[in-house]
């Protein structure tokens, strides 16, 4: 690193033409920071007391982010702002900029500041009695003007902000993350995360710090990416969906699809360097400027609390899922759902020491593909423990190209299995299991079987309790943005793969077999003419009462299954003919699971189907059987 420092300020330090060099102060990554308009007031350094390495040089710094060719900016007569001629108009619900802001928003003293001055000014104090409480986010007068305010800190909320279009001064106090960044920054090399960021000066709560900047692309863009990265698993770390306001009943048809992403990997500011810490002292919001820009609003870093200088900066890569997911939000399901990218076991202890620290222990050089590098990447090739896996979703879209019907979903969907040639075979039988459960819910809702306005929520659980089991993990909790395995390896699944659209032609006779009308599958066991539906557990019982599941001994085979709890091995006799799916219940009985939990048969790799027998799915005598267990 050193090298390359003495190589930038001896030879291509100035600004005069020099020929050859051209090409190489493009590439220069201190000539990129030096050409930011702010850089003398607010400097970004890069320190390596640590060891050899060296940001990846395919690495560009920008000051702004850039929009892909396929992304078009809204025409500029569609463009609005507000119209306050004074900047104190801003501040409350009539200025135009503000007018999606909730209306319950608190004043601008937060209980916990003293620092705003007692008195206001008399103008202001008229507006306050006429229009009410304060509208934007930010403080206005003393030590704490242009910081957010700790009731918008602490919510999910997007901040609007007044912007070029507006007729208010740029002195508004409502450009903030417009104005940029004010902060001196530092990217440096951890002991044992690869790079990270710090401050050189002290940053107080609520304090904007940067955006996070990248190459603007389409969704479509993004899965290509990650299909050709290398290491796909690694590329989600730099992809952030701007999907803050995507809704599928918008009036905007930019919001009613996929969202833009940002992409950081290899053009992108500093922020890209921040690391994940489980307890940040950082949190991104999502800010608009020009309301007919929501699809392409920028994500800003504010401080939560008062941050000293030298104190690594962090934000939780997991943070901002949505409100009306209330798995997510459960702190229980949380430790297994949103797993954390630390690196040690408290998650709580960001990295900090003083700007100029004592070198350490060298460590290997980063290699151009970032395979030895810990940084905001580092969840190339680590374990499930350390992947990220939201809770699943599910996906509701309306085919506007094709006119599915049953028929045609059933035949697609099986020749896309039987056709895979990349990944791991056992976690396509994995991903196919998962997804029959999704197709039953989906099936049993369009004939009426279950409430129309359920969400199978029985279904998204036990789908992701089999993905769960086999270490497949979703990072953005959509099955159509794919899924990782243990390995890192990305899985992409099409819309038509994960769900049923809205608009699926049902055809008299193209219902799947599983599935009938009133509730039973093809394997119903009842053996009875009946219309009520019956448990397929129960039905199974009703046939030992009635004789007609008794066995020859002949016939009997054990079978030892080793569940993926807690529980101790266990060995069931069965009769070699019986149904995987009677081996499942028993084996739940003999465990004493309770009735809450659930369990799937799987071998060598593979979730067995549950209408056929163990021995006509390859499992051969005295082989041990894994029996998968999670929630109902």
């Amino acid at each position: 690193m050193e090298q390359a420092m003495r190589r930038h300020f001896f030879h291509h330090g100035g600004d005069e033409y020099r020929g050859d060099l051209d090409d190489e102060k493009w590439n220069c990554h201190w000539c990129q920071i030096r050409a930011f308009a702010t850089h003398k007031q607010y400097p970004i350094t890069i320190v390596n007391t640590e060891d050899d390495s060296m940001i990846d040089p395919n690495f560009h710094f920008m000051e702004f982010s850039i929009r892909d060719e396929n992304v078009e900016p809204t025409r500029h007569e569609f463009l609005t702002g507000c119209e306050c001629k004074r900047d104190l108009d801003c501040q409350y619900n009539q200025c135009t900029c503000l007018q999606d802001v909730e209306e319950d928003e608190s004043g601008d003293e937060d209980p916990d500041t003293t620092d705003e001055p007692s008195g206001e000014p008399v103008y202001e104090a008229w507006c306050r009695r006429q229009y009410g409480k304060k509208a934007y986010a930010y403080h206005s007068y003393g030590a704490r003007a242009g910081h957010l305010r700790s009731k918008v800190l602490t919510s999910r909320n997007p901040i609007y902000e007044c912007h070029e279009s507006c007729v208010c001064s740029p002195d508004c106090f409502n450009r903030v993350v417009e104005k940029g960044r004010k902060l001196p920054l530092q990217i440096f090399r951890t002991k044992n995360r690869g790079w990270g960021v710090r401050s050189t000066v002290d940053i107080r709560k609520g304090q904007f710090v940067d955006k996070y900047m990248g190459e603007i692309i389409t969704a479509e863009e993004a899965n290509r990416r990650r299909a050709q990265s290398h290491m796909a698993q690694r590329k989600d770390v730099y992809l952030f969906a701007l999907d803050k306001f995507s809704n599928p009943d918008s009036f905007d048809e930019r919001l009613r699809g996929p969202p833009l992403e940002v992409d950081g990997e290899f053009k992108s500011g500093p922020t890209r360097f921040i690391n994940h810490s489980c307890e940040p002292n950082l949190r991104i919001f999502a800010r608009v400027g020009d309301h007919a820009d929501k699809h392409i609003h920028d994500l800003a870093f504010f401080a939560v609390r008062d941050i000293p200088r030298g104190e690594e900066l962090t934000f939780d890569y997991v943070d901002g899922v949505d409100d009306s997911d209330m798995d997510a939000l459960d702190p229980e399901k949380q430790k297994d759902m949103a797993r954390c990218l630390c690196g040690n076991d408290a998650s709580s202890e960001p990295a900090a020491g003083p700007i100029n620290s004592q070198p350490g222990q060298s460590a290997a050089a980063d290699r151009p593909n970032g395979q030895n590098s810990t940084s905001h990447s580092q969840r190339a090739r680590q374990p499930l423990s350390q992947h990220i896996d939201k809770p699943l979703r599910r996906h509701e879209w309306v085919s506007r190209d094709r006119d599915w019907t049953r028929a045609d979903l059933d035949l697609q969907r099986t020749e896309f299995f039987d056709t895979r040639v990349t990944g791991r075979p056992e976690v396509w039988q994995v991903i196919h299991a998962a997804l029959e459960v999704l197709w039953e819910a989906d099936i049993r809702r369009a004939a009426g079987i279950e409430p129309i306005d359920d969400d199978g929520a029985g279904g998204l659980v036990t789908a992701q309790g089999i993905l769960k089991a086999a270490e497949v993990t979703l990072p953005t909790g959509d099955l159509s943005n794919g899924v990782y395995d243990s390995l890192g390896n990305y899985y992409a699944l099409p819309e038509w793969i994960v769900s049923d659209p809205t608009n699926v032609t049902v055809a008299s006779g193209t219902q799947r077999g599983s599935i009938d009308h009133d509730g039973k599958g093809d394997d119903d066991l009842t053996g009875e003419d009946t219309t009520e539906e019956i448990d397929e557990d129960e039905a199974l019982r009703r046939r030992e009462e009635k004789g007609k599941a008794v066995v020859d001994i002949k016939n009997l085979i054990k079978v030892r299954a080793r569940l993926s709890d807690t529980y101790p091995d266990v060995v069931i006799s069965i009769d070699a003919d019986e149904s995987v799916r009677s081996l499942a219940r028993k084996i739940a009985e003999e465990s004493g699971l309770p009735s809450t939990r659930l369990v799937r048969v799987a071998y060598m790799g593979k979730i067995l189907k549950e209408n056929m027998s163990l021995q006509s799915q390859g499992w051969q005598k005295d082989h041990v059987v894994n029996a998968l267990v999670f929630n109902r």
